[in-house]
């Protein structure tokens, strides 16, 4: 996994701030990968519990941990209990790693 040990922190901590504690935060796509290069970061919240302005609260994410982090292409994919379970979000949580 191509992430550092505090990017890791950060991004846990930033993750239950916004969207609670029982979020639980995948990294997937090419940063998984030791042996790539480069690359966006991709996480995915999976959320047990229906959640108000989802979209806002990514965004919020995003923005926290390009702050936090440093400016970098961050992508984010959300799951909550009233939307639809997508082929991406199998994709994420399968083969993706729990923060």
């Amino acid at each position: 996994m191509r992430l550092t040990t505090k990017q890791i922190a950060v991004i846990k901590q930033k993750t239950a701030l916004i969207f609670g504690d029982d979020a639980q935060v995948y990294l997937f796509g090419s940063r998984i990968d030791d042996n790539a290069k480069g690359g966006d970061i991709d996480l995915f919240i999976d959320l047990a519990k229906e959640i108000e302005n989802p979209v806002a609260k990514t965004i919020r994410l995003n923005g926290v941990l390009q702050q936090e982090i440093g400016m970098q292409k961050i992508d984010i994919i959300f799951h909550a209990l009233s939307y639809d379970w997508l082929p991406i979000h199998s994709e994420a949580k399968e083969r993706g790693i729990l923060l």
